[in-house]
């Protein structure tokens, strides 16, 4: 049997993206999936993916189209392939295969309309990565009881610390895909979370209204320790960049304070740290003045961004 061609992108029209179709599964060692260009104007029906890259290495193929596609390992690790079963199509925008990454134009087209792609989402899936043997347990246990000394099991407790460490946390892009996305769920390897569970429990963690308090038990004490460590990862720093950016609507500061206040996040490509938040800006000037254009270096692109602070 011959072996499938490599897949080759359409150009965009105005106002075009691409969505990913993950076919159901029949069996087949091979991931299958379509790929069709649809107006973003004519609020179309999907969900979308937010995950972290990893490394650049590409792992496994899948199908799109008929043809063979290369992606990264935690893609083809993560909900899009192997831990969101599906028994029908299922319609999700995945940068990585939407974007024509290699044509940095387009690139630079898409990420100037990344926040309304967003915002049409109907759904946002955040992918954490695989889950391991203590993630399984909280996962299904996220909650203040799971903080309890003799309650819930140590290697819960060990699982929630694990999730709030996880790299996702760090990436600056999530803090966009967050504040704009709808109905976000949180997937670690086949468990699943819901965004209201998991933002109330982080709230109540950094914002220390745990300290001294007992659950209805009063036998049962709410572990200090834990909190205290639990309130220094990557997690709780970006539920409170998340709770400080959500509550100020969709546009809330100028790109200048957006930089300042997420500075400590992480981006490969350092010119993000500028095109990833300007979808949060409640600045017209900052939209006008800083179109995302990746055929400028990096130091080009801060002396900008110095410039329009002065």
């Amino acid at each position: 049997m011959a072996q499938p061609k490599s897949f080759t992108y359409r150009p965009l029209g105005r106002r075009q993206i691409r969505l990913v179709t993950l076919l159901p599964d029949e069996d087949s060692q091979q991931i299958r999936c379509t790929l069709d260009h649809v107006s973003l104007s004519g609020k179309p029906d999907f969900e979308a993916l937010s995950y972290v890259w990893g490394a650049d290495d590409l792992y496994a193929s899948i199908l799109i189209n008929g043809e063979l596609f290369r992606i990264r390992r935690n893609l083809w690790e993560s909900g899009m392939v192997n831990s969101i079963t599906v028994d029908k199509p299922l319609r999700i925008w995945i940068d990585a295969i939407c974007i024509n990454q290699d044509d940095i134009i387009e690139r630079g087209a898409q990420v100037q309309i990344m926040g309304e792609i967003y915002q049409t989402a109907w759904r946002l899936r955040i992918w954490l990565g695989e889950h391991s043997s203590n993630t399984i347990p909280a996962m299904e246990n996220f909650s203040l009881d799971a903080l309890v000394d003799g309650g819930i099991k140590l290697r819960c407790r060990k699982g929630i610390l694990e999730i709030c460490q996880r790299p996702y946390w760090r990436r600056l892009w999530v803090i966009q895909e967050a504040v704009l996305g709808s109905e976000p769920i949180i997937h670690c390897g086949a468990s699943v979370l819901e965004w209201a569970k998991f933002e109330s429990f982080l709230n109540a963690t950094f914002l220390k209204e745990l300290r001294g308090r007992t659950t209805h038990d009063p036998g049962y004490k709410l572990s200090p320790a834990l909190i205290e460590i639990i309130g220094k990862t990557p997690a709780v720093e970006f539920m409170k960049a998340f709770r400080v950016t959500k509550s100020g609507g969709v546009r809330c500061s100028s790109l200048r304070s957006l930089i300042t206040s997420f500075a400590r996040s992480q981006a490969k490509d350092p010119r993000d740290m500028v095109y990833g938040l300007l979808a949060l800006s409640d600045s017209a000037e900052d939209t006008d003045n800083f179109t995302p254009d990746y055929t400028k270096p990096p130091h080009e692109l801060y002396v900008k961004v110095v410039k329009a602070s002065l």
